[in-house]
């Protein structure tokens, strides 16, 4: 029997060591890199699903140059296009409110002072005791102004401050025309400002009128967050939609479910606008109110967590879709 050799020792020399060193510092290396990439990634998705760094807003892109706006300014020019459009107005009577009314306020409701809150809230204690409904009053969006006289001398009323009365004094003024620009509009309507203050707005203002007029088809976007976002009501939405446009949207035109709601388009005579996409790019700009989490019209599709207008597979012409359940997957 062959005796067994003893095995021999195994000599690190300096060659083994350091290629045993480099090893491991390559795993460490490894691990440090996961380490860092995992708290990075988490670190990451913390932020987004927390919308940390997300500004909220909807904007228009006209000619290479973009526009924006706050949702609460989006909601307002979308107010005011939809009162204009309701009117059988032409959109350059929007523009012209849009523009006036970022000058006067920036395009937001001018708070109630002390007085005149006490005054309000005293209109509404003398409705709910006669059994009425209390209303609240319309937000103003202009500035107010000295009293104005008619041509016999006689005091009639101060600047229009709200929707209403700003549209009925524009259709009520002799002489006023689309063809008018925006400094001869101010000084014709006897707005409060200097009348060359307007123009600087009329860019702005023609930018989100045109889809909020429906001129222009998928032309506003808006980034809403999800964080702290009201309960779905599409029974709100419904009510403030149909009273938007009394005139433009018939009785039975808007359906509404727990989860949705589907506009059914009147047919429309004029050719420059487009109806569906005048009801989808509102409906966009009062999401935020209401829980909205899709807008579906034409081929596309407005999705809030992706904050883009995607072509639909499925499109259905003539209805505009609105969704209040978010998809979480």
């Amino acid at each position: 029997m062959t005796p067994r050799r003893d095995e021999r020792p195994v000599v690190a020399t300096r060659e083994m060591a350091r290629r045993k060193r480099r090893r491991r510092a390559l795993v460490a290396l490894g691990v440090g890199a996961a380490v860092v990439a995992g708290t990075g990634y988490g670190a990451w998705r913390f932020i987004d699903d927390n919308e940390y760094l997300l500004e909220e807003g909807c904007s228009v892109t006209v000619g290479g140059e973009d526009f924006s706006l706050t949702p609460e300014q989006a909601r307002t020019a979308a107010e005011l296009s939809a009162a204009a459009a309701d009117r059988g107005l032409d959109p350059e009577a929007a523009v012209d409110a849009v523009a006036i009314s970022m000058q006067e306020n920036e395009l937001t409701a001018r708070d109630l002072d002390a007085e005149e809150q006490a005054a309000a809230q005293e209109a509404a204690d003398a409705e709910a005791e006669e059994g009425e409904e209390p209303t609240e009053p319309d937000p103003e969006y202009f500035a107010r102004g000295g009293p104005q006289w008619d041509n016999g001398g006689e005091q009639t009323h101060g600047t229009p401050t709200t929707v209403p009365e700003f549209f009925s004094a524009l259709e009520e003024t002799e002489g006023w025309s689309p063809e008018l620009d925006m400094e001869e509009t101010a000084e014709l309507l006897d707005r409060p400002h200097n009348a060359s203050f307007y123009p600087q707005h009329e860019d702005l203002a023609r930018a989100f009128v045109t889809p909020l007029t429906g001129q222009q088809p998928v032309d506003m976007n808006c980034e809403i967050a999800q964080q702290d976002a009201p309960d779905a009501d599409p029974e709100g939405y419904a009510e403030n939609l149909t009273a938007t446009f009394p005139n433009l949207l018939g009785e039975d035109a808007v359906e509404a479910t727990e989860d949705g709601v589907v506009i059914t388009v009147p047919e429309s005579d004029e050719a420059e606008q487009d109806l569906e996409w005048m009801l989808a790019h509102w409906s966009l700009a009062v999401a935020r109110d209401y829980g909205v989490q899709d807008v579906g019209a034409g081929a596309y599709t407005w999705q809030r967590d992706s904050a883009t207008w995607d072509r639909t597979p499925t499109a259905e012409e003539g209805t505009v879709h609105l969704d209040f359940t978010r998809d979480e997957d």
